[in-house]
């Protein structure tokens, strides 16, 4: 069986991701630096940087695959926004323009965010009725992918993030698990745009 090395972008990531990683454990535990957890802090802007790092990914993905692909990449990238708009504060930053303020907070940011699933359901089933095997073969290779099992992983991390900010477990050190495992999960769906990008160029 052919050996596909690890395309450099993502070796790049892994070491970023690795290294955040370890700092963050190093500030929290080891300097006591308590804060790192707390609302718009380190952890919390890190999040935003690799979240805004994944919707590139999957813009610039998207633009280079062929049509079929391109709508998963799409979605993954509204996805992403999605993710965004729910950790930044945009009402509450200085100087923000009254419009993004509107579409990025509130009822407005949800009406956004709803007209573009909504949008590409349509056009998802669009797809379905123009090409449908050739999206089920697609379909079948994506679940079999690293990227696919890399988005399971960031589903979950985001999960249990989920569980520590309900504060379910009762510990201290809730809001330090529950940045780490956001930022785990955000990290693991940058990770699989690239996979995704380098995987659907190569089925072209």
């Amino acid at each position: 069986m052919r050996h596909h090395p690890t395309p450099a972008p993502v070796r790049y990531f892994v070491a970023f991701t690795v290294t955040a990683f370890a700092l963050f454990v190093l500030l929290f535990w080891a300097f006591g630096m308590r804060q790192i957890a707390d609302e718009d802090n380190l952890m919390e802007n890190m999040q935003a940087v690799v979240i805004l790092f994944s919707i590139a990914v999957f813009v610039t993905q998207a633009l280079r695959v062929g049509s079929t692909q391109r709508l998963t990449l799409w979605a993954a990238a509204w996805l992403s926004l999605s993710f965004l708009l729910r950790e930044l504060d945009i009402e509450d930053t200085p100087g923000m323009p009254a419009l993004l303020v509107d579409l990025g907070s509130g009822s407005g940011r949800n009406w956004m965010l709803a007209g573009g699933w909504l949008l590409i359901l349509v056009l998802t089933l669009i797809h379905v009725y123009r090409a449908r095997p050739v999206l089920m073969n697609l379909v079948q290779t994506w679940l079999r992918s690293p990227a696919f099992l890399l988005m399971v992983s960031a589903a979950t991390l985001l999960v249990l993030g989920e569980f520590f900010e309900k504060g379910l477990s009762h510990w201290w050190a809730n809001a330090f698990f529950e940045e780490l495992s956001e930022f785990s999960g955000d990290c693991c769906m940058a990770m699989a745009g690239l996979l995704s990008g380098e995987r659907a160029r190569g089925s072209r």
